[in-house]
């Protein structure tokens, strides 16, 4: 994962979002003065995909691939 993604330090899954996504339900994206983009929600249709970044993250990957409408990968357990 880019280390440039900002993210927690122990998060077990993270959110792929599309910025376009955001931009069709009328939620504008903010730049920090530290460059992490912000958003104040994001409806499930604005996310494009997970990633498991923990061995528990793995255990729920697709579960919450389910819950938001995504495909399963091979990736998925």
């Amino acid at each position: 994962m880019d280390a440039k993604v900002g993210k927690r330090a122990s998060v077990d899954l993270v959110l792929e979002v599309s910025p376009s996504r955001l931009a069709e339900n009328g939620l504008p994206v903010f730049r920090a003065p530290n460059g992490v983009l912000l958003v104040r929600s994001v409806p499930p249709q604005a996310v494009v995909g997970l990633r498991a970044t923990s061995a528990r993250g793995h255990d729920e990957v697709a579960r919450a691939r389910a819950l938001f409408g995504l495909p399963p990968t091979l990736d998925d357990r």
